[in-house]
């Protein structure tokens, strides 16, 4: 994870998702997207920012840019 708080637009952003060899199937990058995309909401509230969002960069981004990750639900 390559992560950074950018204050100024209030978003959690994740520069880059990446995957160990032995999740690389496509239910173990879903489950992982999964458990990650609920963390990073936590995450992102405890910081006190609005979103997260996934930059496409790394074997897990695509995973995680297709969960919805709502901050502060």
């Amino acid at each position: 994870m390559d992560l950074k708080a950018d204050r100024a637009r209030g978003t959690l952003l994740v520069q880059g998702a990446f995957a160990e060899d032995t999740i690389r199937t496509r239910a173990g990058m879903n489950g992982v997207a999964e458990a990650l995309g609920a963390e990073l909401a936590l995450m992102a509230g405890w910081l006190g920012l609005e979103r997260v969002t996934v930059m496409r960069n790394g074997a897990l981004a695509g995973a995680l840019a297709r969960q919805r990750i709502n901050v502060g639900a």
